[in-house]
């Protein structure tokens, strides 16, 4: 939902475990939607960003979802 979160925040938000959220991060950045910074405050931090190719399917990615909702 926004640009620049932290991965114990994805993890937090989606209810799932922090390796899970790495491994997730891990391979949308091998395969170019997501790209990650270090945060400026905290070098441990890494902050999470959609890439070009991640914000143009992310409009078809919600309306895949949004219609698998509708049918379950």
């Amino acid at each position: 939902e926004s640009d620049g979160v932290s991965q114990s925040e994805i993890v937090k938000s989606l209810g799932v475990t922090a390796p899970t959220v790495n491994k997730m991060v891990k391979n949308l950045t091998d395969s170019g939607f997501l790209k990650c910074r270090s945060c400026p405050a905290d070098k441990r931090i890494k902050r999470v960003f959609l890439t070009k190719k991640g914000k143009e399917v992310r409009l078809k990615v919600e309306e895949q979802w949004n219609k698998l909702e509708s049918r379950t």
